[in-house]
C-alpha cells in the first residue's frame, strides 16, 4: 500500500489530531480489552475528513507510533494511516524560519508577497529538517511510497538528546532552576529573567533571518538590504502585536506554563520530559496555523490564551474534558459535522 498524500486545500479546514487521540481512535475499533470504547466514533470521522477537509500529519506523529509497546499493532496503524489522503505539515525548524522572515520584513516595513508556509504537497518537506539519523529512512519512505520504512526505523532511535533539549527548553522559558530559589530568587526577579531570555532568542531569530534574506538577494526588498538593526524593531513587534509570530508564540506559552508546574518538582523523570517533548513539537508545527487543535489538558492550559489571542478557537483537550470521553469525542466531531 503506497502514501496517499493529499494536497493542501486552502479553502477547507485544517484539522491536527494529536497522536494520542489517532491512537484511542485507531486502538478503540481493534477489540482491544483495555481500549476506550467511547473513541470508536472517531475512527470512521477521520477517515471521512480526510477526504472533506485537511487531515494534517507530522513527523512528530510517526516517532509516537514507533514508540507503540505492540509492533504488530503499530503496523496495523501505519497502514491505515498509509490508506488515508492527509497533509504535512512541514518541520518546525522550517516554520520558524519563515516566521521569521516574515516577520523581520514586517519590522522593516515591508509587505511580505509570500505567507508562511505551513503546509508542504511534497511529503519529503516534511522530514527535510530532521536532526536525527532518519533523513536517509525519509527519502527511502517517499521513494517507497510508504511511511513504513520510517517508523521501522524510529523503533530503534534513540530520543534521549530530544528529552535533554526539551529540560533545556523549559528551563530557559521559565527559568525554573530550582537553585534560583535557593539563592532567593523572588517571583519578579525570575519573570524579568524570562523576558530577557526571551528578548536574546528574538534577537537572534530576527538576526539570523536577515543574514539569510539578504544573502539570497530577496526580491521583496527591491535590490537593497536588511539593517541588523531592524531586530530590535522585531523585538518590539512581537511584545505589542498578539498575533506577531503564532508558532512562537505558542512554544513559548507552553515551555513557561509547563516551567510554572516543574518548579514545584523535586525531579522531572526522563520519559516525562520525552513526552512532553512530542507535546512541545505537535504544538509548534501545527497549534497556530490548524483550525482544529487536539492535545491533553496541560498542553491546553498552556496555549489556550495566546491561541485565541491569534483568533483561533481554542484546542481541544482529549484529557481533563469536562464531559469526558463521549464529550470530548462530540467536541472534536462537531469541527466538521
Amino acid at each position: 500500500m503506497t502514501m496517499a498524500v493529499g494536497r493542501h486545500d486552502p479553502t477547507r479546514k485544517t484539522i491536527y489530531l494529536d497522536q494520542s487521540t489517532i491512537s484511542d481512535a485507531f486502538l478503540a475499533t481493534e477489540g482491544r480489552s483495555n481500549s476506550d470504547a467511547g473513541y470508536a466514533p472517531l475512527r470512521d470521522w477521520i477517515e471521512r475528513i480526510a477526504h472533506e477537509a485537511n487531515l494534517c500529519l507530522s513527523t512528530a506523529h510517526l516517532v509516537e507510533v514507533a514508540r507503540f509497546p505492540e509492533i504488530v499493532t503499530g503496523d496495523r496503524m501505519v497502514l491505515w494511516l498509509d490508506s488515508l489522503p492527509t497533509v504535512w505539515v512541514r518541520p518546525a525548524d522550517d516554520i520558524a524560519e519563515d516566521e521569521d522572515e516574515v516577520w523581520t520584513k514586517f519590522a522593516a516595513g515591508i509587505a511580505p508577497t509570500q505567507a508562511v508556509q505551513a503546509f508542504t504537497d511534497n511529503p519529503i518537506n516534511a522530514f527535510r529538517t530532521l536532526r536525527t539519523n532518519l533523513q536517509a529512512l525519509a527519502v527511502a519512505a517517499t521513494t517507497d511510497g510508504t511511511i513504513y520504512p520510517f517508523v521501522n526505523a524510529a523503533r530503534h532511535l534513540d530520543l534521549s538528546a530530544h528529552a535533554a533539549m526539551m529540560a533545556t527548553i523549559v528551563k530557559a522559558a521559565g527559568e525554573d532552576a530550582r537553585e534560583a530559589t535557593a539563592a532567593g530568587w523572588t517571583n519578579d526577579m525570575k519573570a524579568r529573567k524570562v523576558a530577557y531570555n526571551l528578548r536574546v532568542a528574538l534577537r537572534q531569530a530576527s538576526w539570523n533571518a536577515v543574514a539569510r534574506i539578504n544573502a539570497r538577494s530577496d526580491p521583496d526588498l527591491g535590490g537593497r538590504e536588511l539593517s541588523v538593526n531592524v531586530v530590535d524593531d522585531f523585538v518590539a513587534l512581537f511584545e505589542k502585536e498578539p498575533k506577531s509570530l503564532p508558532a512562537t508564540r505558542l512554544r513559548h506559552a507552553l515551555a513557561s506554563h509547563w516551567a510554572k508546574g516543574f518548579r514545584v518538582k523535586t525531579s522531572i523523570k526522563p520519559d516525562e520530559l520525552l513526552g512532553d517533548f512530542f507535546d512541545y513539537q505537535h504544538t509548534a508545527v501545527a497549534a497556530a496555523y490548524c483550525d482544529v487543535f487536539t492535545c491533553d489538558g496541560r498542553v491546553a492550559a498552556g496555549i489556550s490564551a495566546a491561541r485565541v489571542g491569534l483568533g483561533r478557537a481554542p484546542p481541544l483537550k482529549r484529557k481533563g474534558h469536562p464531559g469526558g470521553t463521549a464529550g470530548f469525542v462530540a467536541d472534536v466531531m462537531s469541527t466538521l459535522a
